[in-house]
């Protein structure tokens, strides 16, 4: 028996080094089986910029550098820039958490960014996705105080809880992936976040997605939003709501935006609200419909309270757009529209005469 767990030790030995081997100051852990390795972390940690190979030599082979593991990175304050190879798979949780990192590219063989991965990285000003990435998972990038512009490219599917919450300089997201959810506090107290364009793929907007982004005064919700929960919680800013046609359940979804100016919605039949989505909203305020609905929006719960339901004529040559982001996009009178060559459309695809 004591001959059989002898052989056990070190068949894993020689799977996997049991203590990082350090190669021109990177610490690695190896796969003997998959020819790979992983970069762990160091002590004195890691500082300066620093350029990953894409692969690594160790007793006579040669092996892929694919991740980065959990907390790799961790705490080093003075760590400035980091390339990563093309070929990297995989960023591990907590990976930079509370470093000095300023800029990093990831490269679009990762496919997961893990939870947490550079949470409180406070002078992280810069990032480069590029495209392959499909998950980013929870907190990511929380408290990344400096970062002020992300691009989420096209194959993103997935988009965690929290990802960017307390990133209190972010100004400008464009998120060009499938993205079916908006999760729960994912913009969390991204206070100076002023226009958000939810992609056209989302379907629901969960709870607190974007809470006390007290700067946000310009929302764009697409056609195909079913569902938006208490996702405006401290949004004192928003002036204005357009609801699309496919909006069917709202909960306590604009609450306490108390500066709301005008609502309109294009849904035939009231989108069914199982809180109190417009409290401490205005009720004198104009509620535009289409027409034929006024009477339903009147006896509806929560809408009844409003009572300046306006009707609209449906306009009835509607030439069917999808908005990308080379069109430009004009604010006037608190309405957004798209102008695309030398006609003028609304957000739901209806050209202005």
């Amino acid at each position: 028996m004591k001959k059989i767990l002898s052989l056990f030790f070190i068949a894993f030995i020689t799977v996997n080094n049991v203590y990082p081997i350090e190669i021109d100051g990177i610490n690695y852990n190896f796969d003997e089986v998959s020819l790979t390795a992983s970069v762990v972390s160091k002590n004195p940690k890691y500082s300066g910029n620093i350029i990953l190979p894409s692969s690594v030599a160790h007793e006579g082979k040669t092996y892929s550098v694919t991740k980065i593991e959990n907390s790799a990175f961790d705490g080093c304050y003075e760590l400035d820039s980091i390339i990563l190879p093309q070929q990297l798979e995989y960023i591990g949780g907590s990976a930079f958490w509370s470093s000095g990192l300023k800029y990093i590219r990831i490269p679009g063989s990762v496919r997961e960014i893990g939870g947490m991965a550079f949470v409180n990285c406070s002078e992280l000003d810069s990032i480069d996705i590029e495209n392959g990435v499909s998950t980013i998972v929870s907190y990511a990038f929380a408290n990344c105080t400096k970062l002020r512009n992300i691009t989420i490219p096209a194959s993103v599917t997935t988009l965690e809880h929290n990802t960017f919450e307390g990133c209190s300089s972010l100004i400008n997201v464009d998120i060009l992936g499938s993205i079916q959810l908006l999760e729960e506090n994912l913009f969390k107290g991204c206070i100076k976040l002023k226009y958000f364009d939810v992609p056209e793929s989302v379907q629901s907007i969960c709870a607190n997605a974007f809470k006390d982004c007290t700067s946000l005064d310009s929302i764009t919700l697409h056609e195909g939003i079913v569902n938006i929960m208490d996702a405006f919680n401290g949004c004192d800013s928003l002036r204005n709501i357009t609801l699309p046609s496919t909006l069917l359940h709202m909960y306590g979804s604009f609450w306490s935006c108390s500066r709301i100016e005008y609502i309109r919605s294009y849904a035939t039949n009231p989108p069914v609200c199982h809180t109190n989505c417009f409290t401490n909203i205005n009720k004198s305020i104009p509620v535009y419909v289409p027409s034929g609905s006024g009477n339903l929006y009147r006896n509806a719960d929560h809408w009844k309270y409003f009572f300046n339901v306006i009707e609209e004529n449906t306009p009835t040559d509607i030439t069917s757009i999808k908005a990308k982001n080379e069109h430009c996009k004009l604010l006037h009178n608190g309405q957004i529209y798209i102008l695309r060559g030398d006609k003028t459309y609304t957000l739901q695809g209806q050209e202005i005469k």
